[in-house]
């Protein structure tokens, strides 16, 4: 007798439908799925936390340079007036004697006035430099803007580091939009806890405005934040150096919670800016150069080459024809299309909204294909 009752689906099974669907009702929506997991989110906001942190590096080190080269033309000016000075006099004291002879006392008295204007003169001087010092011995920050800022990021392979780097590139671009929709919606005023990770709120929101708000899918890839090694700033070797962490995978999904719970509110703010702004999306409100880079990146192609200590390129060739690759000559290659390189006949031309297609290929996974 046939059994008709439907087979019990595993939990693997239950978790892939749910992502395929999550991922249909996405493209219905014209929504795109969320391609990173906790540990990325994390992973980018310590590193945008860094890339600021050096660039406040920077900038303060600039500042103090250009003080002190003011200071050297000021010292430099002062002594060019003491000479000038000291011409004059001399000029004077020449001209005096063959038109007029002035009395001894009255000339005395203009030597003295003079040295006590220069004698102030210094005076003011060694006071300035005494207090620039003071600010800087008062301020270690200061004494250690030589040394940049440690980062320590557990990263476990290159694809997870593509991610990160460009999940906290792009964010750093809009950094200036999202925070004034930050203060728009009154975040931190709705949660203050989370302005200490004002950076993990940033990456957040910078993903869930992009794909408009809408549901991030968890995956199997959720694990935890690796814990951080405290014992390492104290040694030596890191002493008065600052250690970036990322933070945990608690604080992301408080951060996560917050943001989807005023998803309303975020979606409100960026439609008001683009009436304000009179634009279509907020990339448009990025530096023209930015954009015309961003295009061209999109629209560029990627090189691969076979392996030859592996074989010939006849497996590489064979895969991608199985794919419905199309081999073109004399131009650069289109979406499902693959072109020979005329300077290094081993390496082939894809283009660019094919790469994920290659890097996932098991000719990329086995290193038949090496891409670049």
């Amino acid at each position: 007798m046939i059994n008709l009752r439907p087979r019990r689906s595993s939990e693997e099974e239950i978790q892939t439908a749910k992502a395929q669907r999550a991922n249909k009702l996405a493209q219905y929506h014209h929504v795109l799925p969320c391609p990173y997991y906790q540990q990325i989110f994390c992973f980018a906001a310590s590193l945008l936390k860094w890339f600021r942190a050096e660039q406040q590096r920077t900038d303060i080190l600039a500042q103090l340079t250009e003080a002190q080269r003011q200071q050297r033309n000021k010292g430099n000016q002062s002594n060019n007036i003491k000479r000038e000075d000291d011409n004059n006099e001399k000029e004077q004291s020449e001209k005096v004697q063959v038109e007029v002879k002035l009395s001894s006392n009255d000339q005395k008295l203009e030597n003295k006035r003079d040295d006590l204007s220069i004698a102030s003169n210094d005076e003011k001087e060694g006071e300035e430099n005494e207090q620039e010092e003071n600010k800087v011995a008062g301020n270690p920050s200061l004494m250690n803007m030589a040394k940049p800022c440690i980062l320590r990021i557990p990263l476990a392979n290159s694809i997870q580091k593509k991610l990160v780097y460009g999940l906290a590139f792009s964010t750093m671009k809009y950094c200036t939009v999202l925070e004034k929709i930050l203060d728009d919606v009154g975040f931190y005023g709705e949660y203050p806890e989370l302005r200490e990770e004002e950076h993990l709120v940033l990456v957040t929101l910078y993903d869930y405005s992009v794909r408009n708000f809408q549901s991030r899918t968890s995956t199997d890839l959720d694990a935890d934040v690796p814990p951080r090694d405290e014992t390492e700033s104290m040694k030596p070797r890191f002493a008065d150096r600052t250690i970036i962490y990322p933070p945990t995978s608690k604080a992301f999904q408080e951060v996560e919670a917050a943001i989807v719970t005023m998803s309303v509110h975020f979606s409100a703010a960026i439609a008001r800016i683009r009436v304000k702004e009179q634009v279509k999306s907020l990339r448009l409100l990025l530096p023209t150069e930015w954009r015309d880079a961003e295009s061209k990146a999109e629209n560029m192609p990627f090189y691969g080459w076979y392996n030859l200590l592996l074989g010939m390129s006849e497996i590489v060739l064979a895969w991608l024809k199985e794919n419905n690759f199309t081999r073109v000559r004399g131009r650069l290659p289109a979406a499902l299309e693959f072109a020979d390189d005329e300077d290094c006949p081993d390496a082939f031309i894809f283009n660019h909204a094919d790469r994920a297609v290659i890097m996932e290929s098991p000719i990329v996974r086995d290193q038949f294909l090496i891409v670049q």
